[in-house]
């Protein structure tokens, strides 16, 4: 005869297990060259902040000087940069649940759009023989159309009323840290996927079924070849007190740290610019590129003379909600208009 165990004791074994697979994933995560957080990529991001040290001070340059310059205290330690470890945390515990929707993955969808062009006019392998050369042009095009549609939700993010709250977390970080890249809404994260599964997936189907019948390209840590060639030129960086600026000509084909550090400084000449998430160019395309002449000291958060509207993580996760909620009660007609809070 056996005993049933108190329900309190398997709710504490069930909370233990969840704990001990989150640190499980952490761990993983470093090991995930799909993962911006990939131990590679950070170490790149940190050769690369050694060099911005080393031109900044090459006569004084030491070990405890690279890292008071690469971890401040006054950045690492602040009520901001700590939600962020904690939206960090909270949001990677509640992925499992089902809310990154590896169904809604682009790569997935477009190959179900290729399987679909393929049965409707039927199977030819493509149209371009498959060499060194027809290959680069692929996986060229195919990052080329997941970033215009990445620009695009960035920028319908800003633009588009109802979506705004869910952004605005992330843009309400007052110092940048790389983990800031993680301070986001579920909601976020789900709108982002939608959306730019939408527009990429289709172009992407489309590409695989005129060049080779299946999605094939240049692939380095399991990433497309030049989405990891982000993460090691210093893509950690981009949220971050370091500035590191590409130079003239590539700052209007890459995005770089500077271009994203900028895209959050609250300075009137800078809202509104540098939406590209990779690429430059779309921002270049339709006017909402900013290329500074020099370093710029930048001022981050929500808006000028705002208050932190997300002090804890209570008002991180239900405040966008509430705000979109009362957005669309206020398009209701017969409703009476119920003003949401403005952050910019």
């Amino acid at each position: 005869m056996t005993t049933e165990l108190p329900s309190w004791i398997v709710t504490l074994e069930i909370f233990i297990l969840q704990i001990l697979e989150y640190f499980r994933n952490q761990i993983s995560n470093h090991i995930n060259a799909s993962r911006r957080i990939y131990w590679v990529y950070l170490l790149t991001s940190l050769l690369w902040a050694g060099l911005v040290y080393w031109r900044l001070k090459p006569q004084e340059f030491n070990i405890k000087g690279f890292l008071c310059f690469c971890f401040p205290k006054e950045i690492y330690l602040h009520p901001s940069a700590n939600l962020d470890y904690q939206l960090f945390i909270i949001n990677n515990i509640l992925a499992p649940a089902g809310l990154r929707l590896a169904w809604l993955e682009t790569s997935l969808v477009a190959s179900l759009v290729n399987n679909w062009l393929q049965k409707t006019f039927g199977y030819f392998g493509g149209f371009i023989p498959e060499n060194w050369w027809s290959l680069v042009i692929f996986t060229i095009l195919f990052i080329l159309v997941f970033d215009f549609a990445s620009y695009f939700s960035h920028l319908w993010h800003h633009q588009i009323a109802i979506l705004w709250p869910f952004h605005s977390l992330h843009h309400s970080s007052e110092v940048l840290t790389p983990i800031t890249g993680y301070r986001t809404h579920p909601l976020y994260e789900l709108n982002k996927k939608i959306i730019t599964t939408v527009i990429a997936a289709p172009l992407q189907g489309l590409l695989t079924y005129l060049f080779f019948g299946k999605i094939h390209i240049i692939m380095i840590f399991g990433l497309n070849f030049l989405m990891a060639m982000y993460y090691i030129f210093a893509g950690n960086l981009a949220h971050s007190h370091i500035w590191l600026s590409y130079g003239n000509i590539l700052n209007y084909v890459l995005i770089s740290p500077a271009h994203h550090q900028i895209h959050h400084s609250i300075a009137p000449q800078h809202v509104n610019k540098n939406y590209g998430e990779f690429l430059a160019i779309w921002d270049w395309i339709f006017g909402t590129l900013y290329i500074p002449e020099k370093e710029e000291k930048l001022e981050f958060g929500i808006g000028q003379n705002q208050p932190q509207p997300y002090p804890n993580l209570t008002k991180a996760y239900l405040d966008p909600v509430v705000n979109a909620v009362r957005l669309l009660i206020a398009k209701i007609p017969g409703k009476d208009g119920i003003k949401p809070i403005k952050f910019n």
